[in-house]
């Protein structure tokens, strides 16, 4: 067990969650657009739904496939299957990036909502 360390441990933790939640039910993938300050407010917006935790992972490779081809200046980290960050690297673009997760359709990265 120590050999797995904390990164090991994170992601038999997501594949744990992605395991009992598929059984569940649907999956979404979510989509979080990052720009500067003031430009206007980073919000997640839902970018597809999945019946599966799989189909939606494959979304995300599909995602991640797009932006290694057309968008050569920009950094993406994959730390887990169901999330995918991309960061631009061309200074002065409205766009700082993209955040995409993969979640239960239970879970809302926005938060609760108030009532």
């Amino acid at each position: 067990m120590r050999e797995l360390g904390m990164a090991g441990l994170s992601l038999l933790a997501v594949l744990v969650l992605a395991m009992s939640a598929s059984a569940e039910g649907a999956w979404v993938l979510w989509e979080l657009l990052l720009v500067p300050p003031g430009m206007s407010q980073n919000t997640w917006q839902v970018r597809t739904a999945h019946p599966t935790a799989a189909e939606c992972v494959r979304a995300i490779d599909v995602v991640e496939g797009i932006y290694e081809r057309s968008t050569p200046k920009g950094t993406i980290d994959r730390s887990a299957p169901t999330s995918l960050s991309w960061w631009n690297s061309v200074q002065g673009s409205p766009v700082l990036g993209h955040d995409f997760r993969c979640l239960p359709d239970t879970v809302d990265p926005r938060g609760p909502k108030g009532k």
